[in-house]
């Protein structure tokens, strides 16, 4: 059986300074750049529960919920 996904691809430049997400929009017919204001780096690679990464989320502009392996998964709404 052949499943179609619907969605957007999105590519992630994780520089040493700065980061940004980079998402393809079919309306628009190209590429935009949604930059990266806040530090999510060090959420890579942490466990969901940890204490660090619970204060770090209470003040963030997005959303982090609990995903698989007790990763942070960073939900975001983009206009």
């Amino acid at each position: 059986m052949n499943k179609s996904v619907k969605g957007t691809a999105i590519g992630i430049d994780l520089g040493t300074t700065y980061s940004c997400v980079a998402a393809w929009f079919d309306q628009h017919n190209r590429v935009e750049i949604i930059p990266n204001q806040q530090d999510v780096k060090r959420l890579m690679g942490a466990r969901f529960n940890d204490g660090v990464v619970q204060k770090d989320t209470a003040s963030t502009p997005f959303k982090v919920v609990k995903g698989s392996v007790e990763k942070p998964v960073i939900v975001f709404e983009h206009e």
